[in-house]
């Protein structure tokens, strides 16, 4: 036999509010059971949206790989392809290049990036990105005296003008390659 209260609350249908929008059954003759939405998928028992299922689930991001230049980005450098990119008279002579110390395990890095490499494709932006790992080249960011990441490092022609550390919005890093090229 039931009491009054608990009488009460078992006919209540069941709400439960969570982070990632998961559709609940409100009926009360059904059972409250999770099923993922159109735009997600499940992982490990979780319901997870499906622009960050690929990264739950192991797959490599696209994000500071191997030596490659696309347009005026050159991710994961060695101490030689900076010499020849930043410091030369024939590779930066003529360009600004931003240089973005970074980690794999910087959270903040990872959030910088993206922006930094649309500034870098932006044709009117008319600069370079090369992106250094201070854990795989310490020499570098020794070289720089680079103490926190992410930092970036304006050159001009050849010449350290201006850095910045940590995240900041996309116009405030524009403004900071305006200052860079004066």
């Amino acid at each position: 036999m039931l009491s009054a209260r608990s009488a009460r609350t078992a006919a209540k249908p069941v709400t439960l509010a969570t982070r990632t929008s998961v559709a609940f059954s409100s009926s009360r003759n059904s059972s409250s059971i999770a099923r993922p939405l159109a735009n997600q998928r499940r992982h490990h028992g979780v319901t997870i949206p499906k622009h960050t299922a690929a990264a739950a689930a192991g797959t490599p991001r696209l994000f500071h790989s191997s030596a490659k230049a696309m347009g005026g980005i050159h991710e994961d450098v060695s101490p030689d392809q900076f010499k020849q990119l930043v410091l030369t008279e024939g590779g930066a002579e003529t360009e600004t290049v931003l240089v973005d110390f970074f980690a794999t395990w910087c959270h903040p890095c990872k959030l910088l990036a993206p922006t930094l490499h649309r500034i870098a494709r932006d044709p009117e932006s008319q600069v370079t990105l090369v992106s250094v790992d201070i854990d795989k080249y310490q020499e570098l960011a020794g070289a720089f005296r680079i103490s926190a990441v992410p930092t970036v490092i304006g050159f001009h022609k050849g010449k350290r003008v201006k850095q910045f550390s940590g995240f900041l919005s996309e116009d405030v890093i524009r403004q900071f390659i305006a200052a860079v090229k004066e």
